[in-house]
């Protein structure tokens, strides 16, 4: 009788036998490849994870399917992380899972991003200053603002005009670090969608008009060093 896995037997027939052959499915297989500035993980229905940043050996990024079969991927971005694209196989519409039909070995891409804070800027009153960042995605004399990513460091600088003055910073959200202060420097980590307010001041010339009334004629009133004549 026969026995192994090779396609061929050869049987002496010095008697009656019986002899069974085994086929299996053909197979092929799938490799998960995770990529991006965002951390997450990808699930294959063998139960294998394959995650983003690598986990190193605890990492199972490809398994084998029978060909034909349907293969579901399945999605799971970290906090502060979102999938924004596959490739390689059929998303479904939240881009959780994606799906395809095994024809051959085929590599499948999945990309995971940093969820993005809008940060909006107040120069008040606008004519007497702008804001710009340390990066430049925002300047302006008038409101606007950029999407910065999930805990990036946002420095925002402001600069009065002509003969104004800085005043203070003020934030929409609760904890802001720069709220009150009075450096024209203001540093924050993105972690929500904020609105940032700089309080500029205008400059004001005090004029003082002496009157000497009371003042016996000829006396002398001094102002610091100034004097004045009555």
């Amino acid at each position: 009788a026969c026995s192994g896995s090779s396609p061929t037997c050869l049987v002496n027939m010095t008697m009656a036998r019986n002899v069974t052959a085994t086929f299996a499915a053909a197979s092929a297989t799938i490799t998960v490849s995770p990529s991006g500035g965002g951390t997450g993980q990808v699930t294959l229905p063998t139960g294998g994870v394959c995650h983003l940043p690598s986990g190193g050996a605890s990492d199972t990024c490809s398994g084998s399917f029978s060909l034909n079969s349907t293969v579901i991927l399945t999605a799971t971005p970290a906090a502060h992380s979102h999938v924004t694209a596959w490739s390689g196989c059929t998303p479904s519409p939240d881009l959780s899972t994606c799906s395809l039909t095994v024809s051959g070995n085929t590599t499948v891409s999945v990309l995971f991003a940093l969820d993005t804070f809008l940060v909006n800027v107040h120069p008040s009153p606008a004519a007497l200053g702008t804001i710009a960042s340390g990066d430049m995605n925002i300047n302006c004399g008038a409101a606007c603002g950029a999407l910065y990513p999930y805990g990036t460091t946002v420095v925002l600088n402001g600069t009065p005009t002509g003969t104004a003055q800085f005043g203070t910073w003020s934030g929409s959200v609760a904890g802001f670090p720069c709220q009150g202060s009075t450096s024209s420097s203001c540093a924050f980590t993105v972690t929500q969608a904020v609105d940032v307010t700089a309080t500029f001041v205008p400059q004001r010339t005090l004029t003082l008009n002496m009157r000497p009334n009371s003042a016996a004629a000829g006396s002398r009133v001094f102002f610091g060093t100034n004097t004045c004549t009555t």
